[in-house]
């Protein structure tokens, strides 16, 4: 695997946002001009130190009672405190995607014009962001699993966002879709986004109810296990579930509700849908 690929695959960014953005059409292009995008390579790089050092996310197992530790949720709340600017930024080069009123038969040319004016900062932006948040999650000894484990339970399970949540989708006056994170297809499609989300939170669960065998003779582990055996089997026949989304457990609620001004603080719709890894079978192209 390439640079580039274990880049796409970790950071949860890259070729998929260009489809996502629903400028598929010049991706041709946009890999041409990949030398142009200054972002990209230190991403790569930076991810790579972080799985070499910290691990990957199938590597991660959860608390076994599922209660993150105090000083590591301070670390979590950390990473995405200081990694704010470079989400701003993204957020900031996603809304200068236009949507002029493009008839159907200058919906393909515009959406390449469209792609071609705003790609590069999107890129750089998207680049500069993950960098930062591997540096931070270095600096802290934060592996990207665990870094998952965190951010799917906070945001996801406690505040009650959506692992598909994105920006809100613009649409041109005649009703040609130019905005972002609407191709039904894409690998950051609402759809391949949950995939994702259920493969990661299954695999923590399952690794989760293995490191709690030794505690199955206590009084509170078999209820617990139980507990975590439930939300498997929904998670498993349900695909839109949610970890704990009828509630967290209240030990877990708990250790999160001291944080929760600066977790609100710290959320971005936007960003959302690169915050999850891609698997490796996921990386579209060979970038050399």
């Amino acid at each position: 695997m390439t640079t580039g690929q274990r880049w796409l695959a970790g950071c949860g960014v890259g070729c998929g946002v260009l489809l996502l953005a629903g400028i598929g059409a010049c991706v041709a292009g946009a890999l041409f001009m990949k030398h142009t995008f200054r972002g990209i390579e230190k991403a790569a790089r930076s991810h790579e130190e972080l799985v070499g050092e910290l691990g990957d996310v199938d590597g991660y197992t959860p608390p076994a009672d599922g209660v993150p530790a105090t000083d590591r949720l301070e670390a979590f709340v950390e990473v995405r405190e200081v990694t704010a600017d470079a989400r701003r930024e993204v957020e900031t080069a996603a809304a200068r995607l236009p949507t002029p009123g493009f008839s159907e038969e200058e919906a393909v040319i515009g959406k390449i014009r469209v792609g071609l004016d705003v790609l590069g900062d999107l890129i750089d932006a998207i680049g500069s962001y993950v960098e930062a948040r591997n540096h931070a999650l270095i600096e802290r000894r934060m592996g990207v699993g665990e870094y998952v484990y965190l951010y799917t339970l906070t945001y996801h399970s406690w505040l009650g966002h959506s692992p598909g949540e994105a920006p809100e989708i613009r649409q041109g006056p005649d009703g040609v879709r130019v905005g972002v994170f609407d191709d039904k297809g894409a690998l950051f499609s609402e759809q391949a986004v949950r995939r994702r989300y259920r493969r990661y939170v299954l695999g923590m669960v399952r690794a989760q109810i293995g490191s709690i065998a030794a505690e199955a003779e206590t009084e509170e582990g078999p209820a617990w296990r139980a507990r975590l055996e439930r939300e498997i089997q929904r998670l498993e026949v349900d695909p839109g579930h949610v970890l704990w989304q009828d509630g967290l457990p209240e030990d877990i609620e708990a250790a999160l509700e001291p944080l929760r001004p600066r977790l609100e603080a710290t959320w971005s719709a936007t960003t959302n849908r690169a915050e999850l890894p891609l698997a490796e079978h996921e990386t579209p192209w060979e970038w050399r």
